[in-house]
């Protein structure tokens, strides 16, 4: 076999000849690599006379620009760590707002157990990137770090508070019971992230727009809670205001910012405004739910005629029962 090889080279944005180096030239070696094109074309073609043989060849590389990522990584980062340090305050707001036993119990567990998955889900996406991308560990595990406070001390010790509160309306069961609900509540929020992980896994490329507003409806599991128990403020309205806002920070930074660290490391990754405007209006209405549920009924949403009736404490007293 006597191939014969003939190529012809499309460097992309800029097209150069680059000389040969040897080991001992590494800063020229260093400025050739950063004088080529981040991206570089090849075709070819081998032929084979004797063989009768023909294949073409088509190649596209890819070159990070590690200066351009770093810088835009860090900035994605400080970002971040401001939402996660607005929403350890605003959950600190939240477990103020909820000391009194009776508001403790109309709290929503689906809902923060919804939120810690959310939580848990974005720190096993940072640990993954700063494992991925070495050069920007430090930028990534940051973030990582403050999500893991987050969804691995405070939301899951407001869990438990609720646990312990509802325990207390009940009439109070012993501390072994109380441990056996707090290891289940353990139990069924890692079997929940496993299940969400594997969902968002094997469904995500096909139907990201149901995946990601199925994973921010948070709210609606304390909109149905609020209905069934008629509790008017369960949540602190800054609350509600807070996490609907900074939640919304990643996907729109992922999905909607075209100039983000994700383009220069993977620039297959999908750009979708629409599905960021979808996120904003659903998460809006849930939040707008609660909000009105607070100020005009739990129940303001449902018509007279589909409630249940109830007793009237104010109704008069009828005239054969009177002396």
């Amino acid at each position: 076999l006597d191939p014969s090889l003939h190529h012809s080279e499309n460097a992309g944005r800029a097209e150069q000849g680059v000389r040969p180096t040897f080991p001992g030239q590494r800063h020229r070696r260093a400025r050739l690599i950063q004088d080529q094109a981040l991206v570089m074309d090849m075709v070819g073609t081998i032929h084979s006379p004797n063989c009768n043989f023909t294949a073409f060849l088509n190649t596209t590389a890819l070159r990070t620009d590690w200066d351009a990522t770093t810088s835009k990584a860090i900035n994605y980062s400080f970002y971040m760590m401001l939402v996660c340090l607005t929403q350890i305050l605003i959950l600190l707001r939240q477990l103020l707002h909820s000391q009194s036993q009776s508001t403790a119990t109309r709290v929503s567990l689906l809902c923060i157990g919804w939120q810690t998955i959310l939580d848990a889900l974005l720190c096993l996406a940072h640990i993954y990137l700063s494992l991925a991308l070495h050069p920007l560990f430090t930028a990534f595990a940051s973030v990582a770090f403050f999500k893991l406070l987050i969804f691995c001390v405070i939301e899951m010790k407001y869990m438990a508070i609720v646990i312990q509160a509802r325990n207390s309306s009940n009439g109070g069961q012993p501390a072994e019971v109380l441990r056996r609900q707090v290891a289940m509540l353990h139990l069924r929020f890692y079997v929940g992230l496993l299940a969400t992980f594997l969902l968002l896994f094997y469904a995500m490329e096909k139907y990201r727009v149901y995946c990601l507003l199925l994973l921010y409806s948070f709210w609606v599991p304390q909109i149905v809670m609020n209905i069934i128990t008629e509790a008017r403020t369960p949540m602190h309205k800054y609350y509600v205001y807070g996490m609907s806002i900074t939640r919304l920070v990643a996907p729109f930074y992922i999905f909607a910012l075209e100039d983000n660290f994700l383009k220069e490391v993977y620039p297959e990754s999908p750009t979708d405004v629409g599905t960021v405007f979808k996120l904003v209006v659903w998460v809006g209405i849930q939040a707008a739910t609660l909000i009105a549920q607070g100020k005009y009924g739990a129940r303001f949403m449902i018509p007279a005629r589909f409630l249940p009736p109830k007793f009237d404490y104010s109704r008069p007293i009828p005239a054969s029962m009177l002396p």
